[in-house]
């Protein structure tokens, strides 16, 4: 055959060849980034597709997450509530710090500004203004207003003007020539009336002014237009406190809990739509002894940072009330009960029934939980529910656990012995759980250490010490046993050098 009758052939399958290359280029091209190669992809990005590609698929259902599923949850850290520009933080010592923002309006020169709706009770040389944005925008040259004065304040400002004195049907006219604590002296029609009974009555225009609790600034700026400004004072008459509320349902296992935090008003003013933080220290703290070097009235930041708690949504709150509002709620967990072998200097104290839970969204909480009361409630044989114990909560931070001993004795079948020996200034502790019962049993350990007691090994990884104890968690299996094995230093005996996992140290 001549090589003119291939040509057709050679031609055909050249073409072939060629679309089928393109066809693999288009594939590439079209292939998904995150299946390529690529070192310019940006990190922001590699997660987005991570984040994509770890989303269950349409159909898959998730069960809820039990207590233990949230004990091992990530931890998702604490973000603040946008409370919106007005706030207010109220302190441990009954001070409020209120801040609001406002839009000023300023044309070239001085221009005067004033708020009011400001708390009777105010301090009044703590009001600040300040520009928001830009912190050139303006220049605050004076300030006035705060506190309104008290009726002794009133009649020393309206010395030298004319005044009236009545009683009964009675009535002296004349012009205030000073106040002591007797009484008014004032003049009149060539005479002098000291101390005269009756009601001091003074004019509109010298009282009103002061009754009224406002702030005002002459301000100063090159720049007309619109101004974003931040004012700030603090004020008396706020006080906070938080309380707990614990309910258990043995019959299906489930755990509820609410916190709430309780504010009283009677500084002066109503908040509308107001943000509320709550601050587990003093407005004002006491400055510590100076460090060599250091200024003598400095101040550390942390010193007062303290402890912040924030309402999740925006409230209102008259003078003169008082009102309770949910700080966080938890929804009804399974896997929360569970049992504390409480191990102290002399051995066991106890195999108690609990409740524990962790402050992290997967129990519906996850925010800073400030001190107070807490009360256990639990249903009796009628199913009613009792109050069956009283405790106190300490600070507990997002993603930290808690527990609530609940004061019964573990059931029968669940049992807990303590070995101690005594081995050259360390004591070897062994404390063993047995389970005869037909479910698993979650159990915390907790060990109470005497001052200037130090872990030097152990089975299990025991908690950081706190309140003078750490803990760790087991779960004792139906029809079995564990042992929790760990081996403590005693104050000044030589350290044996013993290896192991250990927390608290």
């Amino acid at each position: 055959m001549s090589t003119g009758r291939w040509r057709p052939f050679v031609l055909l399958a050249t073409l072939a060849l060629s679309a089928l290359a393109l066809r693999t280029v288009a594939q590439e091209a079209a292939k998904p980034k995150a299946a390529q190669s690529n070192a310019s992809l940006l990190t922001a990005d590699r997660a987005v597709i991570d984040a994509t590609n770890a989303v269950a698929k349409p159909g898959k259902t998730t069960a809820a997450p039990t207590a233990e599923q949230a004990v091992a949850a990530a931890p998702q850290g604490f973000v603040p509530p946008d409370l919106g520009n007005y706030q207010v933080t109220v302190f441990a010592d009954g001070v409020g710090l209120v801040r609001r923002v406002e839009d000023i309006d300023l044309s070239v020169g001085r221009n005067e500004f004033a708020v009011s709706e400001v708390a009777r009770r105010i301090d009044s040389g703590s009001a600040r203004l300040r520009p928001l944005d830009d912190p050139n925008r303006f220049v605050v040259l004076e300030q006035s207003g705060g506190a309104p004065r008290d009726a002794k304040q009133l009649l020393n400002a309206a010395v030298g003007r004319d005044i009236r004195v009545r009683d009964g049907d009675y009535t002296v006219s004349g012009k205030l020539v000073s106040v002591d604590d007797e009484g008014v002296i004032l003049a009149a029609d060539g005479e002098v009336h000291v101390h005269p009974k009756g009601q001091v009555i003074l004019p509109k225009e010298a009282a009103l002014p002061d009754l009224t609790p406002k702030l005002s600034w002459m301000l100063d700026t090159e720049r007309a237009g619109k101004a974003p400004a931040e004012i700030t004072y603090l004020t008396h008459g706020l006080t906070w406190s938080a309380d707990y509320a614990v309910t258990v349902l043995p019959q299906g296992q489930l755990v509820s809990f609410d916190a709430w935090v309780n504010l009283d008003n009677t500084c002066g003013v109503d908040f509308d739509n107001v943000g509320f933080i709550f601050a587990g220290d003093a407005a004002l703290p006491t400055p510590p002894a100076p460090a060599a070097g250091a200024a003598p009235n400095a101040v550390p930041m942390e010193s007062a940072a303290g402890k912040r708690f924030y309402l999740p949504r925006r409230a209102s709150l008259a003078n003169g009330s008082a009102r309770r509002y949910q700080l966080a709620q938890a929804t009804a967990a399974r896997g929360a009960l569970r049992y504390v072998a409480t191990v102290g200097p002399e051995g066991l104290q106890g195999l108690r029934s609990a409740v524990r839970l962790v402050n992290n969204g997967a129990a519906g909480l996850g925010v800073p939980l400030p001190p107070g009361p807490v009360r256990i409630y639990a249903p009796d044989a009628l199913g009613r529910l009792q109050l069956v114990g009283r405790q106190t909560l300490a600070t507990v931070s997002p993603d930290a656990p808690f527990t609530f001993e609940l004061g019964g004795d573990a059931p029968e079948g669940l049992t807990a012995t303590v070995e101690t020996a005594n081995d050259g200034g360390a004591l070897r502790r062994t404390v063993r759980l047995r389970n005869q019962r037909a479910e698993d049993a979650a159990v915390t350990v907790v060990e109470k250490r005497a001052a200037g007691w130090q872990f030097v090994s152990a089975s299990s990884t025991f908690s950081p010490v706190s309140g003078g104890q750490s803990s760790t968690e087991v779960t004792v299996p139906a029809g079995g046993a564990v042992e929790v094995r760990y081996q403590i230093q005693l104050p000044g005996a030589p350290t044996t050098g013993a290896r192991g996992r250990a927390g608290g140290a």
